[in-house]
């Protein structure tokens, strides 16, 4: 770099914390390797703000991502939570539906028998009297 260049860079920025005449003033009293050293200085304590900065963001980055992580696992926990209770719905409802069967089954069987004993008494009281009533037409045929 140039000692011109690094005059007007330092010239800019004490313009900017001093203000014009301050710097006129400032530029007009330091030798060209005080310039210099100035705006190396100036320059590295720029690098060094810049870098502080950038420690501080990654830090913030680094504690979000760990805040993620954190969250992704308690998610984690919670959907194998829901899993878990919907297998235990699972099984209960297939419990209730093997025995909602049964009942079922049991309540055919039952109507089945009353149906059954229906049918009986009624063969019995409609089929006896009409037997025996046949019978008895076939016995007076026969005896005469």
């Amino acid at each position: 770099m140039t000692t011109s260049s690094a005059r007007l860079m330092l010239f800019s920025r004490a313009q900017e914390v001093l203000g014009i005449q301050e710097a006129e003033v400032l530029m007009d009293m330091l030798t060209p390797g005080e310039m210099f050293d100035a705006w190396r200085s100036d320059t590295q304590a720029g690098f060094s703000l810049v870098r502080s900065q950038l420690e501080i963001y990654e830090a913030g980055v680094k504690k979000e991502i760990v805040g993620l992580h954190q969250r992704i696992d308690s998610l984690e926990l919670r959907v194998s939570s829901l899993e878990l209770k919907f297998a235990h719905l699972e099984e209960k409802f297939e419990l209730l539906r093997q025995e909602l069967l049964l009942e079922i089954r049991e309540s055919e069987a039952r109507l089945m028998k009353q149906i059954d004993k229906r049918i009986t008494r009624l063969a019995y009281s409609v089929g006896i009297p009409f037997f025996l009533s046949n019978l008895a037409l076939t016995a007076i045929v026969l005896y005469k």
